[in-house]
């Protein structure tokens, strides 16, 4: 889905005013260590610590969605990509004929909305049950009568929890990256030299022109060579990309398909602009 400069800063303001928020809905140790995420439901070590992250809608907005599948249950967490507002909590079960459902939890524990799904994909996963590539089916607020169809598919899957997705690249602190990540981009799309330079780690290799690396020692090093590192394309790259629940392995956590890559404190240690020179 392709967003304007100026929608992407409109999205920018409205992240990083829900990450001003207390996180009502969000995962938290004091809620998991009070037993509300199941930690004892889970059989499998492999799928404990496993997040299978989907893209998809519901009705016509688009939403990022994470799952834990475990023997006969599931949880997960979802937001809406045109808000950025605070998690929404999912906890539910996975039935016969590849048959799966899940409510949105509220911080009460209320439930305030239900996913009734399948899995669409053919085929089987690794261990026989069914494929988890794709689910499709309806979403309800909960006592309302209307539904909207809502659908998602896999785009990747990632070591970590939903406490700390981050964990396997050294990072304690999911809230942390996921404000850095934003702070990163929105310098960016506001053409803010300074505080792009301010939040790389040095030094810091990256393309001035094509197929011609440096490195990049000092934040006034970077600033004298912006204009040829932070070309057109590489810029809106960066704006299209979401800064949220990222795809991350032991070297860094990802932004975008790539673009840019942070450390375990959210400092910027990768610029991949390469690809940008014509």
């Amino acid at each position: 889905m392709k967003r304007s400069l100026c929608a992407i800063s409109a999205l920018a303001l409205a992240f990083a005013s829900a990450l001003a928020l207390s996180p009502s809905t969000a995962f938290s140790d004091e809620s998991a260590a009070a037993g509300e995420f199941s930690p004892d439901g889970y059989k499998d070590e492999f799928d404990k610590n496993w997040l299978n992250n989907y893209e998809g809608t519901i009705g016509n907005r688009e939403i990022r969605m994470t799952l834990v599948f475990y023997k006969g249950g599931v949880e997960g967490e979802y937001f809406y990509v045109d808000e950025f507002k605070d998690t929404l909590r999912l906890k539910g079960s996975i039935g016969e004929d590849r048959a799966v459902s899940f409510d949105e939890i509220a911080f009460d524990g209320k439930t305030v909305s239900l996913f009734k799904g399948r899995f669409t994909e053919e085929g089987e996963d690794y261990r026989g049950g069914p494929s988890r590539e794709k689910i499709a089916g309806t979403w309800q607020k909960a006592g309302a009568a209307d539904e909207l169809p809502f659908s998602i598919s896999t785009y990747n899957g990632t070591g970590g929890t939903l406490l700390h997705r981050y964990a396997v690249a050294g990072a304690d602190d999911d809230k942390l990256i996921h404000e850095m990540a934003l702070k990163f981009q929105t310098a960016v799309v506001q053409g803010d030299r300074n505080a792009v330079a301010g939040q790389l780690r040095y030094p810091i290799k990256v393309n001035v022109r094509k197929d011609r690396l440096r490195t990049i020692r000092t934040k006034e090093q970077l600033i004298a060579q912006y204009d040829n590192i932070f070309t057109q394309g590489y810029r809106d790259a960066i704006a299209k990309a979401i800064p949220k629940n990222m795809f991350v392995k032991y070297s860094g956590i990802m932004l975008g398909n790539g673009e840019v890559w942070f450390g375990d404190d959210g400092t910027v240690i990768a610029l991949n602009n390469g690809r940008f020179f014509e």
